[in-house]
């Protein structure tokens, strides 16, 4: 049995082991995009991703260095965001944001949960997107 586990080991790890944990210091934008009706953000290609208008809220780097990596949980979404983040080097990365309460998730299987103690920044920060969004309609 202690073999099995040891053999298994790498299979249950290897996407943690694959799929590092954003170094969110290296981060330089934050853009936030609605969803667009029937798409799924895992779907959508990067052409697709920049024909969307944005809001450039970079202040979340306050808030999600500061967050938590675990691995990925089965959840329902309800409401959720784009986040759209690129790094100093040019490189981007697509994030599922939750409407409801405090994670958001990258598509390569990780949550990211805000701290307690920057719950209510991090729903300023979500409140201010939804504010410039009805603002561009």
């Amino acid at each position: 049995m202690a073999f099995f586990l040891f053999w298994l080991l790498p299979f249950l790890t290897g996407d943690l082991q694959q799929n590092p944990c954003i170094k969110w210091n290296t981060a330089k934008n934050f853009d936030f995009y609605c969803i667009p009706d029937g798409k799924a953000p895992e779907r959508m290609t990067w052409e697709e991703i920049d024909k969307l208008k944005h809001v450039r809220l970079n202040q979340a780097s306050s808030v999600l260095t500061k967050s938590t990596c675990k691995p990925a949980e089965a959840l329902i979404w309800m409401e959720t965001y784009l986040l759209v983040v690129e790094f100093s080097a040019g490189q981007r990365k697509k994030l599922r944001v939750s409407n409801y309460g405090g994670f958001l998730s990258d598509l390569g299987g990780r949550f990211y949960y805000v701290q307690e103690a920057d719950q209510q920044k991090w729903l300023d920060i979500l409140a201010e997107f939804r504010h410039q969004v009805n603002a561009q309609h």
